[in-house]
């Protein structure tokens, strides 16, 4: 497990198959079946073809949105994160995309080159 900041308030934390399933063993072993749902329900993914795969809208919310004003962008686009990554030194990164959901891709090529986006799943925390 580790852990990405994309903004202020809002940590990602990337698990393998056997990452989740010692935390879901975790949870039955407690007797937390409600603990476990709610887990489960919380992991997202960026492979398309799973039932977690992250929605543009939670994407849009985790990014973060910036309108560029200028010659070059006329549209919104999507920053991927600001901060230290995993505690890295990358300072204000910024690659931006129309896509959300690409731009937040970005940030785990950047800051989590191990993170295997065909298996590995990501769990959402926002603390306001």
């Amino acid at each position: 497990m580790r852990e990405l900041n994309t903004k202020i308030g809002v940590f990602l934390t990337t698990y393998t198959q056997l990452e989740i399933d010692e935390e879901i063993s975790s949870y039955m072993d407690s007797n937390d079946s409600d603990g476990c749902k709610i887990f489960m329900k919380e992991l997202k993914s960026f492979n398309p073809k799973s039932s977690y795969y992250i929605t543009k809208e939670e994407a849009i919310e985790i990014t973060g949105l910036e309108r560029e004003v200028n010659k070059k962008h006329s549209k919104a686009l999507y920053t991927n994160y600001k901060g230290n990554p995993f505690g890295f030194s990358i300072s204000d990164v910024n690659l931006y995309f129309e896509d959300p959901v690409l731009s937040l891709k970005s940030a785990f090529e950047s800051a989590a080159p191990e993170f295997d986006f065909e298996k590995d799943l990501f769990h959402i925390k926002i603390v306001k």
